[in-house]
């Protein structure tokens, strides 16, 4: 039975993330007393060929060229870039880091495969209207005016219209194109509407449709509004029934705003056609603005646009919001894995770190080049739900019958979980395919300029200041896990990784450290490898260890190249098969029994993707320890954190140690004052900067503690020493604010202003 494939799968994505107890003391100027300084020298080998882009050649009529890097004497490099790209996705994956580099993107769906699809519940359960967007530069808000629509036949146009008598010739003409030959800035055309008889979709039968007519002479006065060409056979296309588009008539005199506008048009900008999109926003209608189709619930609500009746919906969630709740600590500004600790991270607020490995480019001294013939070099987008999110109800044979409501695909919904790191498994050998739909689309095609298998390419790079943990990590990386230096277990790099380049492996490598004049001895070598997996296994919450957890086997057996062998690891055609045995992108998403991505096997045996591990981050000591301590503690500036994760951290920070629970009948608020009052009194007049620090920190419970007595709790004698507290600038830096703060000094004041007003208390100024 045919199954979806593709060039790549998911590592799943752990829930817990790893935090090294020594993330608050990483610095390029304060040594570790244990750290570690030197090189690696290393001789990396393609098992298959590879290509590591830097030029793309275009040419009119002919594919783009995609060139090798190269040094300005024209020899053949990898940037260390590359290298340094390559592994730490492999370092985020295997010491449990955060799920980083995402895209924000929230996606849209148009699922008229059955009736009970989430899409079909959602359209019939509001109204589709023609509609105007525009922006009002004013208000600053997208306004909206409704219109009545009718189809518009484009062999009548085209023969009554003057102007209009290219419109869709093909039969495959693009929206953007039509409102090129004929702008929504041209004056609006009089028709009518009479019915018109066409045969019936299925049946055959004629019935009457309404269309406008008469053009140039009718009662009515409309703008034609033109789409894109139906996904249908070239033979239905071609018949009058499928070839229309509409005339937008009847518009609203006045527009008005609605709720979410900006949320909603940005979606709508993100969810279509990119060039139409940018047609319509350089050209709009010079009164009435973009033409749209929206969705309208009761109240006449505005719920979705699109540029089609059947518009795209956008989907719940949007993909940092399922991240955010699969994984919390990703969003935290304080939080750092290891693979930020050791290869650098930008933040803001200060927070960015520098790298402590720094990679030189790699040469080859016997590169051999040959060119391919056409491939192309497709990029999935993530809307794919058959493999991008985790389908819980899929069977054995990796299939979900969504035969009733209870049994629907996950699509980005509360609850809906990503499937995790992509990664390319690796292949034995490269596939040279052009699928037969883009013989002909030369533009989306390439010719890669690929070295053949067996280059040796050497390289560098230089450690500072790590760990014995890091180094080690950074070692385990390189040989995939492995004890010693494989050529079974590879890495994937560069360009053309779906069709089955870039696998390559470090054959050999040199550890030097700064302490030892000789390069370190496998038994060191093994050493330091195994102080960074004790720590990991010491470290893993879950019940399989850190060594057998999903995460660690998907990645290990999707660079075992051996295993690999005889898996399809080829993209599927877009547009259905009539061969049973060939599944195709729609076939896998068509009717009420879909296709997704099936479990990995490693052999025999199905890897489990489950880890039953809950949201977490693992530190030996407390995590507020960590926060309010150190390089941490000296970064942490004035202001409210981003986000409820960090703002738990502060809360909990600001203090001496974590909050726990205290058997008082005393109310949280007033302990929580009492702490922050006798924390603030300790640290008067001490001047180290530790206790600078502290006392900086505490302006947030501060804040906090403002905020909570004006809108939540009524106790008057708290407030009044919270006031006095807060305005006393000797003893509390909640007022201490420099000049490029003035924003925040009024919000401060604001805040203590309302306070008083809430009270009836004035405070002597």
């Amino acid at each position: 039975m045919a199954q979806v494939h593709a060039p790549y799968h998911f590592v799943p994505l752990s829930k817990w993330v790893y935090m090294p107890d020594w993330a608050h003391l990483v610095s390029h100027d304060v040594p570790f007393e244990n750290g570690l300084s030197g090189t690696i020298d290393y001789t990396l080998v393609n098992q298959t060929p590879l290509c590591v882009g830097q030029e793309h050649v275009k040419q009119d009529n002919a594919p783009t060229g995609v060139k090798w890097a190269r040094d300005p004497q024209g020899n053949p490099i990898i940037p260390g870039s590359s290298i340094k790209g390559m592994l730490r996705s492999v370092l985020e994956i295997a010491s449990f880091g955060k799920f980083g580099q995402v895209d924000e993107r929230h996606f849209a769906e148009r699922n008229i495969s059955n009736s009970d699809s989430n899409y079909a519940k959602k359209i019939s359960g509001g109204e589709v209207r023609s509609a105007w967007i525009k922006y009002n530069a004013v208000s600053e808000c997208w306004e909206i005016r409704f219109c009545e629509h009718t189809k518009l036949f484009h062999n009548e146009f085209n023969r009554e219209v003057e102007g209009g008598h290219f419109i869709n010739q093909s039969h495959k003409q693009p929206a953007r194109d039509k409102f090129k030959l004929y702008p929504l800035d041209k004056p609006k055309i009089r028709f009518d509407i009479e019915p018109l008889a066409l045969p019936a979709e299925k049946k055959g039968e004629l019935v009457d449709v309404l269309r406008a007519c008469n053009f140039g002479k009718g009662k009515l006065e409309g703008i034609p509004v033109f789409s894109s060409y139906r996904p249908v056979d070239d033979e239905q296309r071609r018949k009058p029934r499928y070839n229309y588009s509409y005339v937008y008539y009847d518009i609203e005199p006045e527009s008005m705003g609605f709720t979410n506008s900006s949320a909603i048009v940005n979606n709508l900008f993100k969810n279509n056609n990119a060039d139409l999109v940018s047609y319509l926003q350089k050209n709009p209608h010079p009164e009435y603005g973009i033409p749209v189709f929206a969705l309208v619930g009761k109240n006449n609500t505005v719920l979705n646009m699109g540029f089609a009746k059947m518009p795209r919906l956008t989907y719940d969630r949007s993909i940092k919001q399922l991240l955010k709740a699969q994984q919390p600590l990703n969003d935290s500004q304080y939080c750092f894995d290891m693979a930020e600790l050791v290869f650098g991270t930008l933040r803001d607020r200060g927070f960015s770190l520098k790298s402590r490995v720094f990679f030189s480019d790699a040469t080859s001294q016997n590169a051999q080049f040959q060119t391919t013939g056409s491939v192309v070099l497709g990029q999935p987008l993530a809307s794919y739900l058959g493999a991008y999110l985790e389908q819980p109800n899929k069977d054995a044979n990796a299939e979900v019958k969504v035969s009733d409501s209870e049994r629907e695909l996950a699509q980005y919904r509360d609850g809906d979980k990503l499937s995790g790191w992509k990664r390319y498994p690796a292949q034995p050998r490269f596939n040279e395919y052009l699928p037969s739909a883009v013989e002909k689309k030369v533009k989306v095609q390439s010719n890669l300029e690929l070295v053949k298998p067996n280059a040796e390419f050497s390289g560098r790079l230089v450690f500072h200041n790590l760990k014995p943990q890091e180094l080690g990590a950074l070692i385990w990386v390189l040989r995939m896990g492995q004890t010693q230096d494989t050529q079974r277990h590879l890495h994937s790099l560069g360009h053309g990784r779906p069709l089955g380049a870039g696998g390559v492996s470090f054959a050999a490598m040199t550890v030097t450290t700064s302490n030892n004049e000789a390069p370190l001895q496998v038994e060191q070598i093994s050493e330091l490898m195994s102080s960074f997996t004790d720590l990991m296994e010491s470290q893993c919450p879950a019940t399989t260890g850190w060594q057998n957890s999903p995460q660690i086997r998907h990645m290990i057996s999707f660079a075992d190249v051996e295993n690999n062998e005889h898996k399809n690891l080829t993209y599927m055609q877009c547009q259905k098969s009539k061969d049973p045995d060939v599944m195709t992108y729609s076939d896998s998403m068509a009717g009420r029994q879909k296709q997704v991505l099936p479990d990995w096997h490693n052999g025999k045996e199905v890897l489990p993707r489950k880890d039953g591990i809950a949201p977490s981050i693992s530190h030996s000591k407390p995590l507020t320890e960590i926060v309010s301590a150190g390089r941490l503690s000296a970064l942490i500036e004035e202001g409210a954190p981003e986000n409820t994760i960090d703002a738990d951290i502060f809360k909990k920070s600001a203090l001496t140690e974590d909050i726990a629970p205290i058997s008082s009948s005393k109310p949280d608020y007033v302990l929580r004052f009492e702490k922050l009052e006798s924390e603030l009194l300790n640290l008067n007049g001490k001047t180290d900067q530790d206790s600078v620090n502290r006392k900086r920190n505490l302006t947030h419970e501060v804040n906090a503690l403002v905020i909570e007595l004006t809108e939540k709790e009524r106790d008057i004698a708290i407030a009044t020493r919270l006031l006095a507290l807060a305005r006393n600038t000797a003893l509390c830096d909640y007022l201490n604010l420099n000049r490029r703060k003035k924003a925040q000094l009024r919000e401060r004041q604001g805040l203590l202003e309302a306070l008083e007003k809430s009270y009836g208390v004035e405070y002597e100024k």
